[in-house]
């Protein structure tokens, strides 16, 4: 079902009612976007606690004391790995 989008100025990308619907998103849920070839994959991403358990498990592996800066950046590399992994 092809649909008609546009992109803003501020490059904001306005979903397409159906679309919206179909993927049964929230007005505030995130989601995943990467590229494949010429296209962009949109991919809702399931805000459940659960999903996260562990996920800072690496801290407790080496005597290294990080900065909270580097500890962020180091999960959000982690998190968008795992997500990209499961298609979330």
């Amino acid at each position: 079902m092809p649909n008609l989008a546009t992109i803003t100025s501020k490059r904001q990308l306005t979903l397409p009612k159906e679309i919206f619907d179909l993927l049964e998103l929230d007005r505030v849920r995130k989601v995943f976007i990467t590229t494949e070839e010429n296209s962009l994959i949109v991919k809702p991403i399931k805000a459940e606690v659960e999903k996260l358990a562990g996920s800072l498990s690496y801290l407790s592996q080496g005597k290294k004391r990080l900065s909270f800066s580097k500890i962020r950046e180091e999960t959000k590399k982690r998190v968008a790995k795992k997500i990209a992994q499961e298609g979330l």
